[in-house]
């Protein structure tokens, strides 16, 4: 049986991969997600995990939005690790720095500066929510695959349509092409 820790990291993951009903997966590969998490990811606090899981659902990694596995997953988690690995060094550097009191030269001062700065720039994209615009055709097509899952039950399969056994894709691109028709 789980403890209640693993379980709770199941939850937040499972959160994360079901993020809309286009782009799910299934328990297993959650769970699979999760095993691997613990096995390669073991440092991460439970907060850490948390807040990467805020910022995936805030759209802080946006540049790979329409990409949707395990692998990207587990790069944004990469991204994520080592972003807070630069952040970490040079909290270190400069509470060292302020440890050994000496008085701080020009250069010093002006790197942890810098270095606050790009803090503070951080913690501003955090916070920005950044979400894309779907444009009238895309929502169409994602009515048409909500639609597909619902008869099918799952976007894997075959969808009877006109006589015809049609895939998830298949089906959007006879439904466009009516709708490009008839409008």
């Amino acid at each position: 049986m789980l403890n209640t820790h693993i379980d709770a990291m199941i939850i937040q993951v499972a959160s994360i991969f079901k993020l809309n009903e286009n782009k799910t997966f299934t328990d297993a590969e959650i769970l699979e997600a999760t095993n691997l998490l613990k096995t390669n990811f073991y440092f991460l606090k439970w907060d850490d995990l948390r807040l990467f899981v805020q910022q995936v659902k805030l759209g802080r990694y946006n540049d790979i939005y329409n990409r949707w596995d395990m692998p990207t997953f587990f790069q944004m988690l990469q991204r994520y690790c080592d972003e807070r690995a630069e952040v970490s060094t040079s909290i270190n550097k400069v509470k060292q720095l302020e440890r050994n009191k000496e008085p701080l030269s020009p250069e010093t001062i002006e790197l942890r500066n810098e270095f606050l700065r790009k803090l503070d720039e951080k913690k501003r994209k955090t916070i920005e929510i950044k979400v894309p615009e779907i444009d009238e055709q895309q929502k169409l097509v994602n009515s048409w695959i909500a639609e597909f899952k619902k008869e099918v039950g799952i976007l894997g399969g075959f969808i009877d349509y006109d006589g015809k056994k049609l895939s998830c894709e298949q089906y959007c691109r006879v439904k466009l092409k009516e709708y490009n028709e008839n409008n």
